[in-house]
């Protein structure tokens, strides 16, 4: 028997990472919402993860700072969508389970 896939969120004051798959369970950070802050060395070709928040803003303050963003969840049925929206609307990361 197949076991059941689970899905980990948790927040971060700065980090937003979608994480490759470790059996069956799939880990996002998703709390690049609150801190602004750069890119996290450590994940910049790093196999372990999917997505990272890394697209730079132009911000005079904080040069090296990348966009805020969020997680949006949506269910239909056994079908799961993720969406990763940056502070500007833009859709930066799209996947679909089920």
């Amino acid at each position: 028997m197949t076991q059941r896939k689970v899905w980990w969120y948790w927040g971060h004051i700065h980090a937003g990472v979608v994480y490759a798959p470790k059996g069956n369970v799939q880990a996002r950070c998703c709390g690049h919402g609150a801190v602004p802050c750069g890119a996290p060395p450590v994940l910049y070709g790093n196999p372990a993860a999917f997505w990272y928040e890394h697209q730079p803003v132009n911000d005079t303050m904080y040069p090296d700072r990348v966009h805020n963003g969020f997680a949006l969840l949506s269910l239909d049925g056994d079908m799961l969508n993720e969406e990763f929206i940056n502070e500007d609307g833009s859709v930066v990361a799209d996947y679909t389970w089920g």
